[in-house]
C-alpha cells in the first residue's frame, strides 16, 4: 500500500514481503578485468551488460572498500525482468554478501561490518536491504523500516508473466500523492 511520500520525494509504503524458489545464479571467478557474461538461452531475460545493479552493488562496494579485484560474473537469470518480483535487487543483495565474504577472508584486519553491507545497499535501492534479510518481513517507510514476520507455508503463488516490463520508477510516479 502506498501510504504518502516522504520528504525525499521517495514513496510511504506499507508492504508484506515474502522470497520464493524462484532465483537467479550468479557466479563469481576472479579475473583480469570485470565482464558480466548471461545464459542467453531466454532473450527476455537479459540485463544490460554495462549497466545494471550487479555492477552498481560492486562499484559501491569498491568505493567503500578500495578493494579492486576484477571478477569474471556469470548470470543464468530466471526472474523475469521488470516484473516485480525484486530479481535485480536480489541479484544486487547476492553480489554484496558475496563480495563481503570475500574482502574479510583476504582482509582480516579491515573487515566490512553488515552495517556498512546495509548501508551501500540503502543507497542502491529501497529493497535492496530486505533483499540481504531474505525473510519473510513487513515493509515500510520507503523500504527502509523492516521489521521480521512469519508467512504461513500453507501458501501456494501463482506467478503470471505476460511479459510486459515495467519501471518500478515509472509505476510509483503514476501515484500523485
Amino acid at each position: 500500500f502506498i501510504k504518502g511520500k516522504a520528504r525525499n520525494g521517495m514513496h510511504l509504503l506499507e508492504s508484506d514481503i515474502c522470497f520464493l524458489e524462484l532465483v537467479d545464479k550468479i557466479v563469481f571467478k576472479f579475473s583480469e578485468k570485470d565482464i558480466l557474461l548471461q545464459n542467453k538461452a531466454n532473450k527476455s531475460l537479459q540485463i544490460d551488460p554495462t549497466n545494471n545493479l550487479i555492477l552498481e552493488s560492486l562499484n559501491a562496494f569498491r568505493h567503500l572498500t578500495s578493494w579492486n579485484k576484477k571478477f569474471e560474473i556469470y548470470l543464468d537469470k530466471h526472474i523475469p525482468i521488470g516484473a516485480g518480483l525484486g530479481g535485480g535487487s536480489a541479484d544486487a543483495a547476492a553480489t554484496l554478501i558475496l563480495l563481503r565474504k570475500l574482502f574479510n577472508d583476504e582482509r582480516k584486519s579491515k573487515v566490512v561490518s553488515i552495517t556498512d553491507l546495509y548501508e551501500i545497499a540503502d543507497n542502491l535501492g529501497s529493497d535492496i536491504p530486505a533483499c540481504l534479510e531474505s525473510k519473510d518481513l513487513k515493509l515500510s517507510g520507503y523500504g527502509n523500516k523492516i521489521q521480521r514476520q512469519i508467512i504461513s507455508k500453507n501458501y501456494y503463488f501463482l506467478l503470471v508473466n505476460p511479459n510486459i516490463k515495467l519501471s518500478t520508477k515509472e509505476v510509483f510516479n503514476k501515484f500523485n500523492i
